[in-house]
């Protein structure tokens, strides 16, 4: 008879996240797993699997996360202001304030590239739904005439994306909250209105 778990599996999922997030996929041995985790190696296997399917389970947990963060994109009235809450939001100085450790869809892709599918499938859709949400609130804007109707809302999502991504690399390394909210300023000014 097996015996039952003595943990609760979303909270152990959760430090899981935190722990890969901030050290990587690499760099996060079994032990760091199970001294962080509080469960023993066979109770992580016998739940989870390998490591490797317990990174892959934190990767759809972080992309969950993210998901909430960007909910507002989603919205039925969303549109500019939307996008630019999330920026000013995203990048404020309070947030920029706590530990950077950049985005972990985007540490996992740069550490693995195409070399595992599994990552990169989870990365690509995670950036297709970003670029989703951004598009709805693009449409929305050009709904309530805040966008001119025969903007490219596909590649302005896109722009949208690559400028998160690339406001959360410079995060990580250091930049100064200012400096990101100038390059915030500049990248919601492609928006016009």
């Amino acid at each position: 008879m097996a015996r039952p778990r003595e943990f609760d599996v979303d909270q152990v999922l959760d430090r899981a996240t935190e722990l890969f997030w901030t050290k990587g996929y690499e760099e996060t041995s079994m032990r760091d797993l199970e001294e962080g985790l509080g469960v023993g190696r066979q109770s992580l296997y016998s739940t989870f699997g390998d490591k490797r399917d317990l990174f892959l389970a934190a990767l759809d947990r972080y992309a969950a996360l993210q998901r909430q963060r960007i909910a507002p994109l989603l919205a039925p009235d969303a549109g500019l202001p939307a996008i630019r809450t999330y920026f000013a939001t995203a990048f404020s100085p309070a947030a920029c304030s706590q530990p950077r450790r950049s985005c972990m869809m985007l540490n996992s892709v740069v550490q693995f590239g195409q070399a595992d599918p599994d990552v990169a499938r989870r990365y690509v859709a995670n950036q297709e739904y970003i670029a989703g949400a951004f598009r709805h609130a693009l449409a929305g804007a050009v709904r309530k005439g805040e966008l001119p109707a025969g903007i490219d809302q596909n590649a302005l999502a896109l722009f949208l994306v690559s400028q998160m991504y690339g406001l959360v690399v410079l995060s990580k390394g250091g930049a100064p909250p200012a400096a990101l909210e100038r390059v915030v300023a500049m990248a919601l000014s492609a928006l016009g209105g």
